[in-house]
């Protein structure tokens, strides 16, 4: 995990522009295999996103704006230089950024099931220890941005959260458009509608007095309820109903789950909540896709997908398989898994 950097590229032939190439990321490379046998010997690097940079122990408990003063953007910018990165590969959106930064204190080892610390995006931490990238994504999440995130050029990306539903998509997709013909014939659709709750109930962990004593959350100043009365086939109605006594469904159709968070103020909960119910209590369909080279791809891009026999709409990208093939076949088709969102 040191400062050498992997940045892979293709080059596509357009008939009319010539030459086009697209950076296909910046990467940390790692555990090279040397390959003998061949005509010249060549190494094989497994490699990883440069969030494995800040995905390390801090090594001891750290506390966000110690001294107080400090705006969101710079305590998250102070953890980045802590793990060695520079401001220059930190790239800050939104106002939101200006916001006080709060001062938490995270201890050397975190318990893993704690919902109000754990990041977005994180990977499994290294024994449980709190991590640069625990501590970045945690002062995100309480502004309501999405987890960093790194782009095309290896730069870190702080963002606010948007919902999927409300974005302009990036990609239109046309499977019956015989001129374009870009996705594959094999294609699926997977629902899961076992699992999936119909009824959240989000916590402010951090809601204080004027004073800054903590208090108990109500409902309304530190609690929100958001249930899914008769909206598809997963709904409280469709499993069997439920009783709405005010604050809470009670029945044999409820499935209910309780969510931790720290968040600057109610508001602030409510769309952290949104973020939550937004990407698990939807039971649209998961798009398997295969297309051709599409080396625009990136980070949870918005796709409006048409498709007369499995059916479309706006899509997420959740994931993708890029196969750069080799020197006959030098790039191969892409795997897409996409989330229908409207």
């Amino acid at each position: 995990l040191g400062r050498n950097l992997l940045r892979p590229y293709v080059i596509l032939l357009d008939p009319v522009l010539g030459p086009i190439r697209f950076d296909r990321g910046v990467f940390v490379p790692g555990k090279p295999t040397s390959n003998y046998g061949e005509s010249l010997p060549t190494n094989t690097y497994t490699c990883v996103d440069r969030l494995a940079q800040v995905n390390r122990p801090i090594g001891n408990a750290f506390t966000s704006n110690p001294s107080g003063g400090q705006t969101t953007g710079e305590a998250i910018l102070a953890v980045f230089a802590l793990a060695g990165i520079p401001a220059s590969h930190v790239r800050l959106d939104g106002t939101a950024m200006n916001n006080s930064a709060p001062s938490y204190t995270w201890p050397l080892l975190v318990d893993p099931n704690a919902t109000n610390m754990v990041p977005v995006d994180a990977a499994a931490d290294d024994n449980n220890a709190t991590t640069y990238l625990r501590v970045i994504n945690a002062l995100l999440k309480q502004q309501n941005y999405r987890g960093v995130w790194c782009d095309e050029n290896g730069i870190f990306r702080c963002d606010p959260y948007i919902d999927a539903a409300t974005r302009t998509p990036d990609y239109d997709l046309d499977f019956d458009d015989e001129l374009a013909a870009l996705v594959a014939p094999q294609r699926s659709t997977t629902r899961d509608v076992s699992q999936v709750p119909n009824q959240y109930v989000f916590v402010q962990s951090n809601v204080t007095d004027g004073s800054g004593n903590p208090v108990m959350p109500t409902v309304g100043a530190g609690i929100w309820i958001w249930a899914n009365q008769n909206d598809g086939d997963t709904s409280i109605q469709a499993r069997g109903g439920g009783t709405f006594d005010g604050t809470l469904c009670s029945g044999i159709g409820v499935l209910t789950q309780v969510i931790e968070l720290d968040a600057a103020d109610h508001g602030t909960l409510v769309a952290l909540g949104g973020q939550t119910v937004n990407a698990n209590a939807s039971t649209a369909k998961t798009f398997t896709l295969s297309t051709a080279p599409f080396p625009v791809v990136w980070h949870e891009d918005v796709y409006s997908y048409s498709d007369q026999a499995m059916g479309g709409g706006k899509l997420l990208s959740t994931g993708w398989t890029e196969d750069y093939g080799n020197s006959r076949t030098p790039f191969g088709d892409v795997q897409h898994t996409l989330k229908q969102v409207a």
